[in-house]
């Protein structure tokens, strides 16, 4: 299991290789691979920058932790929509022919799974003041056995006795 701690910053140029792939520098992973490898970075993404400037502006208003989570969770879920399979993998072509390699700006997508949407939530989390920690690889949310240790999720610290966990794969918190 991986995670990013609460006090870990998903900063500008955070790339994810996938699943048990290490983690290379954004030249090396351009190379053709089976996987994608997702890139968080507001200055190579004008769709992710634009949510920041817009409805991320909004929501740091939002005094309650509670409600500032909510809303960054269906921020989530409406920017980037939940898919598998066939719709999964045409979003995923479709992202990849824009990019031209491998690497694929995260707004590019024009829907993701919990791997695509957790990361997205713990960087846009830390631009609005809300605790977060990004685990990957976690059993604990797996549907089925054969899903085991290939879901992520994030667990938000509101106050030191309040946690919640928020699964973006099915938008609940």
């Amino acid at each position: 299991m991986n995670s990013l701690e609460f006090t870990d910053a998903l900063d500008d140029g955070w790339l994810d290789p996938g699943k048990n792939a290490p983690l290379r520098s954004v030249e090396e992973s351009r190379q053709p691979a089976a996987r994608e490898v997702i890139l968080i970075d507001r200055n190579a993404d004008a769709a992710l920058a634009a949510l920041i400037d817009g409805p991320i502006a909004a929501i740091r208003t939002v005094r309650d932790p509670r409600a500032r989570t909510v809303l960054l969770a269906l921020l989530v879920c409406r920017a980037l929509p939940s898919a598998h399979g066939a719709t999964l993998q045409h979003a995923l072509d479709e992202a990849r022919e824009k990019s031209g390699c491998n690497v694929i700006p995260i707004m590019t997508l024009s829907a993701g799974t919990c791997r695509h949407r957790c990361p997205l939530f713990k960087y846009l989390a830390d631009r609005v003041s809300i605790q977060c920690r990004l685990v990957n690889g976690i059993s604990a949310c797996s549907v089925d056995d054969s899903d085991a240790g290939s879901h992520c999720c994030c667990i938000v610290r509101v106050n030191q006795k309040t946690f919640y966990m928020v699964f973006t794969l099915l938008c609940q918190i």
